[in-house]
């Protein structure tokens, strides 16, 4: 640059001309000082390959940004897998291994268990957000209940092992495990059967005196029925 500057004066440049060209070159000369910093500041990894500036605030290797993450954790995470009609399975798994001192990574939506499934996006949503919950995770837990595992678990499972990631069974680890019973869905269930149990009653003392009118009914059905009645009250009151 000064050797250009050094000819244009030799053409006959005017003093303004050749200010400008002094500015430029120094301009021109702390870029490239500025590009020899940035440069030494650059760092490789060996790993994947990639590169980052040492700056202390930026990182663009994938590997330590892998890095920085983990470091904020002083507990393992864990990621359930498994079809949620096991929803049961779930919540007591979750607690054993959060007891364990385990990060648990787990499902929010109970599909199968509740029969209410979601349209195709949906699905394909939900199983691209677990997956990224396994990309968080150091290992993997499959709930195979039954040795039962889905379409989706089974892709899931794919991807664990692709990341490097470990991947333990349920049914391996416990082989005689039962998955535990829902308490409120068999409460519901027994209070379900005392009222049907009344309205049958109540049918069959209907049908015995209909032919003593409505007044004769109701009243037959009050003395016969009552005390089944009274246990789903105080049932459901529990």
């Amino acid at each position: 640059m000064n050797d250009l500057v050094g000819r244009l004066r030799r053409k006959g440049g005017s003093y303004e001309f050749a200010t400008l060209c002094d500015e430029a070159a120094d301009k021109l000369e702390q870029q490239d000082k500025e590009i020899e910093r940035l440069q030494s500041m650059h760092v490789h990894c060996d790993h994947c390959g990639g590169s980052w500036l040492d700056d202390g605030i930026n990182a663009g290797c994938q590997c330590r940004e892998t890095e920085r993450l983990q470091a904020r954790f002083t507990a393992p995470i864990c990621c359930i897998c498994g079809s949620t009609r096991f929803k049961q399975a779930w919540i007591a798994e979750n607690a054993r291994l959060t007891g364990e001192g385990n990060i648990v990574l787990a499902v929010g939506l109970w599909g199968h268990h509740e029969r209410q499934y979601p349209d195709e996006e949906t699905k394909r949503q939900l199983d691209n957000l677990h997956k990224r919950k396994i990309d968080l995770c150091d290992w993997v837990w499959v709930l195979d209940i039954g040795s039962y595992i889905g379409d989706s678990t089974r892709s899931e499972i794919e991807y664990a092992k692709s990341l490097g990631k470990p991947v333990r069974y349920l049914s391996r680890e416990f082989p005689d495990y039962v998955e535990p019973t829902d308490s409120l869905r068999a409460e519901a269930e027994r209070l379900q059967g005392i009222v049907d149990r009344a309205y049958r009653k109540l049918s069959c003392v209907a049908i015995e005196r209909s032919c003593k009118g409505v007044p004769e009914i109701v009243q037959a059905c009050d003395k016969q029925a009552m005390g089944i009645l009274s246990e789903a009250a105080e049932a459901g009151g529990k």
